[in-house]
């Protein structure tokens, strides 16, 4: 598992090369222990295997300064799902998209193309994860008290 170690640098610490993805990582100021850093993305990003639901899932990445990631734009969506590779699969993990928009206030509008499996998140118990299987790389909704692991970013300025 990735774990940055609060080290400014520019040489990558950790590379992943995930077929056609190669993934560079770098220590980064401003990164707690145990996020890595995505200089393109300009995010620290750390995948939590804990299960929660949506809420706790989100306390929990306030702890660390940290929320549940918003997926932005369409290079973002490819970073998070390379990112977050086997850890992601099948259950799905928690992001920060609920009731329509993401944590950020920005409203979840699909305009990137973003595969999905008929997301609902127009009612008051929809949050969004998202999901890989061998094949498709999908975002989607569940109701916000099931419990599953969740993905964290602490936007870098």
């Amino acid at each position: 598992m990735l774990q940055s170690d609060n080290v400014t640098s520019d040489i990558p610490s950790q590379i992943i090369d995930r077929g056609r993805s190669t993934l560079y990582f770098y220590n980064q100021h401003g990164c707690n222990i145990g996020y890595d850093y995505d200089r393109q993305a300009q995010t620290c990003i750390k995948v939590v295997l804990d299960f929660m639901n949506w809420n706790a899932a989100r306390e929990r990445c306030k702890e660390d300064g940290a929320d549940l990631i918003s997926i932005s734009s369409l290079e973002k969506w490819h970073f998070v799902v390379n990112y977050c590779g086997d850890r992601c699969k099948n259950s799905g993990h928690w992001i920060g998209l609920y009731n329509n928009s993401w944590v950020t206030g920005e409203s979840f509008m699909n305009t990137f193309d973003i595969p999905n499996d008929r997301i609902k998140l127009d009612t008051n118990d929809a949050c969004g994860r998202v999901r890989i299987y061998t094949q498709f790389k999908i975002v989607g909704s569940r109701s916000c008290s099931i419990s599953k692991p969740f993905v964290c970013e602490i936007q870098v300025i």
